[in-house]
């Protein structure tokens, strides 16, 4: 119930209102040992405090909720909480943490197979190593991008 709350004032844009929500829906996940509905939470409320610019509370709820789906073995979400984490910490500044998301959601997807998050990876890391100067890798890891989004779309045609 409390989720179906916070979901509305959420599309509302009321995300003073959808917190308060998602963080009751937080505390029951919990009373109930609910590991996934806690991770889901700790998801939304990551991604409200991204909206509202506190990025460093959007940072720490997005680490709870990556490290659920770790525990969880859930490969899927992780990439998810590492593009996330990826996003929030360019944001805030800390390109190096970025990157390093970016490489751990690179690491998944390979393992995974999943191309369109790899892609999505190098991409992301093409332009942070770009914003940084470091050109050869931005290259480097834009043209792995092309190359992965072109194999993608030959594999549509087919």
């Amino acid at each position: 119930v409390y989720q179906t709350i916070a979901i509305q004032f959420q599309g509302q844009n009321e995300f003073d209102k959808s917190l308060q929500f998602f963080q009751k829906c937080l505390d029951a996940a919990q009373r109930a040992a609910d590991r996934v509905k806690e991770a889901e939470c700790y998801q939304k409320i990551g991604n409200i405090q991204d909206k509202l610019g506190n990025l460093e509370k959007a940072i720490e709820f997005l680490n709870k909720f990556l490290q659920l789906v770790e525990e969880e073995g859930h490969k899927a979400k992780q990439e998810e909480a590492h593009k996330m984490l990826a996003e929030a910490h360019s944001k805030n500044g800390n390109v190096a943490s970025a990157i390093k998301h970016l490489q751990d959601l690179l690491s998944i997807a390979n393992e995974e197979k999943d191309k369109t998050a790899q892609a999505d990876a190098f991409l992301k890391l093409g332009l942070l190593y770009y914003q940084e100067g470091i050109v050869k890798q931005s290259v480097d890891s834009l043209q792995k991008h092309f190359e992965l989004a072109r194999a993608e779309s030959d594999e549509k045609k087919t």
